[in-house]
C-alpha cells in the first residue's frame, strides 16, 4: 500500500474499491474533480482499510458515504459517516480517520466546503 515502483502487488487481491463520483456532492468553492483527484491519490489508504476489515469479516461489502468539511486552508475540519451498508464500523472509522489527514486545494473565496462522497466495496 505504499508508493513508488515497489508498491504494486499483482495477482493477490480479492477486493474491489471504487469511488462513485457521479453521486458525490461538493458545495461551491471546490469542484468534484478537485476533490476526486485528492481522494483518488489516497485510494491506497481506502483499500488498506477495506482489506484490513475483510480479514476480520470476509463478507464485508457495500456502500459507504462519508461527509466531511474542507476548511479555507484545504484541511478536513470534520468528518463522519453519512450512510453505510458495509456492516463494519471499524471500516467506517478507519476511512473517516484517514481522510481527516488529507490536504485538499484551498477553496475559492476562503469558504468552508461540505462534501459527501460515496465508496463502493466488493469482494471478488
Amino acid at each position: 500500500y505504499g508508493r513508488g515502483s515497489h508498491a504494486k502487488v499483482s495477482g493477490q487481491g480479492r477486493s474491489f474499491v471504487s469511488m462513485d463520483e457521479s453521486a458525490s456532492e461538493v458545495e461551491e468553492g471546490l469542484t468534484k474533480d478537485q476533490v476526486g483527484r485528492v481522494i483518488h491519490s489516497h485510494m491506497n489508504e481506502i483499500r488498506y482499510c477495506y482489506e484490513s476489515s475483510t480479514i476480520r469479516n470476509p463478507n464485508v461489502g457495500g456502500r459507504l458515504s462519508v461527509r466531511f468539511e474542507i476548511n479555507s486552508s484545504g484541511r478536513v475540519s470534520s468528518g463522519s459517516v453519512a450512510r453505510s451498508t458495509v456492516g463494519d464500523s471499524s471500516l467506517n472509522n478507519c476511512i473517516v480517520k484517514r481522510l481527516k489527514n488529507w490536504q485538499f486545494p484551498r477553496p475559492k473565496g476562503g469558504v468552508d466546503v461540505a462534501v459527501t462522497y460515496p465508496f463502493i466495496f466488493k469482494t471478488l
